[in-house]
Order: C-alpha cells, then structure tokens, then sequence
C-alpha cells in the first residue's frame, strides 16, 4: 500500500477520534456551562433592576451558547476532519 493512503487513513482517523471527543465532552460539559450563564444572566438581572423576563433570559442565553467553548471546539473539529477527508 503507499504511503501517502497509509498517512491519510491516520490522519483520517486522528481527525474523527478528536470530533468524537470534542462531540463527548460538549455532551457532558454543556449542561453546566449553560446553567452557570443562566445563573449569572439571572444575577445580573437582578442587580441591574433590570425587568428583563424569563423568556428574554432563556433568549440571552441562547445567544451566549451559540459560541460557547465547547460548541465551538466541536465544531473545529469537525471542520478539521471534513479538510482531511476533502483535502486528504
């Protein structure tokens, strides 16, 4: 086999093993990420006096969520395997 199949299955593998934990971790870590910025956007809310409602909260952190650390390492990695599956 030539060498250069044998590097991309590697690289190809090294590529989904990190989506995979990338995706793993999201799963496990996003939950209390999420309610540590519900609770801080709450906090705040009330130390502004602000009477922002339970809905534009949930909405707030949505937003917030959309660019997490988690979300965002996930979503390297899958760009990163579909590069080495198109580029090779």
């Amino acid at each position: 086999m030539d060498d250069r199949f044998i590097d991309y299955l590697k690289d190809l593998k090294k590529a989904f093993d990190n989506e995979s934990k990338a995706a793993r971790e999201m799963v496990a870590k996003e939950p209390a990420y999420r309610m540590k910025i519900k609770n801080a956007e709450m906090a705040m809310n009330e130390a502004d006096g602000s009477p922002f409602s339970e809905k534009e909260i949930e909405r707030n952190v949505e937003m917030i969520m959309e660019n997490n650390p988690y979300r965002v390492a996930y979503e390297m990695a899958q760009r990163k395997r579909q590069e080495v599956m198109t580029d090779g």
